[in-house]
């Protein structure tokens, strides 16, 4: 660059326009244009590093910054903290009862859940008490359960009418309670002579007497041995029997029916 370029005054470059009506603002006497060109612009502020982090003094300092209202009476300071405490207490109350209701919930919830199992194994025992072909579904369990009760019930009635029966038996016979201690005196025993004839079915002829008696519910106590000859010619045997009778006439049927079965 020519270094006569900016040796001429500022004004006599103005002036050396054609338009000169343009320039009616007067320049000011100490205005230095070589200054102002050879540093156009400011100077670059320097180079900071850039980082995430911000500086700890400066934001213990905000953070420590005494509010505005802290000039305030130290009463009202005092009210709004105890204001502060009791609105503390009542949420904490109704925190308590919140959880209170939830585990009353709960706990029903439970009960019920309980219940229903102990329902459902209850009508898995009564379905294995009834017959295999009873269906598992409730209503079915329930049909069957009521019919098994309503036999058991009849079943019930016939044995209550069959101990009425023996009891007015007993005391016609003059007892308290049949075999009872005051009934073995009304026993009778008798003894009965049985002969047996035919050597070939002599034992099976005894057999069949001791099977009769014990249809007509005759007990018989003993038997013995009296004549035995099937071991020589061809007769048979004879046997003597001891039976118990309650009634009257039972020892004379009980020696017909030996008759006709040694005969």
């Amino acid at each position: 660059m020519d270094p006569n370029f900016f040796s001429f005054s500022t004004q006599e470059a103005l002036f050396s326009y054609s338009d000169l009506h343009l320039w009616d603002i007067p320049l000011e006497p100490f205005f230095d244009t070589l200054a102002a060109i050879s540093d156009p612009f400011p100077p670059s502020p320097p180079f900071r590093r850039r980082s995430a982090f911000s500086k700890y003094s400066g934001t213990r300092t905000a953070a420590v910054r005494e509010p505005e209202n802290s000039r305030r009476n130290i009463h009202y300071r005092l009210i709004e903290l105890l204001r502060r405490i009791e609105g503390n207490k009542q949420a904490a109350k109704c925190r308590r009862v919140g959880s209170g209701e939830q585990s009353r919930g709960f706990r029903h919830m439970m009960r019920e859940r309980h219940r229903r199992e102990r329902l459902s194994q209850s009508y898995a025992d009564l379905h294995s008490m009834l017959s295999p072909r009873a269906k598992a579904d409730k209503n079915s369990i329930v049909q069957e359960a009521a019919a098994l009760v309503r036999e058991l019930k009849r079943m019930k009635q016939g044995m209550q009418n069959r101990c009425q029966e023996l009891r007015n038996r007993a005391s016609a016979l003059g007892t308290s309670n049949g075999w009872g201690a005051g009934g073995v005196d009304a026993v009778k025993k008798e003894e009965i002579e049985f002969n047996a004839r035919n050597p070939d079915s002599s034992i099976d002829c005894l057999i069949s007497a001791l099977r009769c008696l014990d249809q007509m519910e005759i007990k018989a106590t003993s038997l013995r041995m009296q004549d035995f000859s099937g071991c020589g010619g061809g007769g048979g045997f004879t046997t003597v029997m001891t039976i118990e009778t309650l009634k009257e006439g039972e020892a004379t049927e009980v020696k017909e029916m030996l008759r006709r079965l040694a005969t």
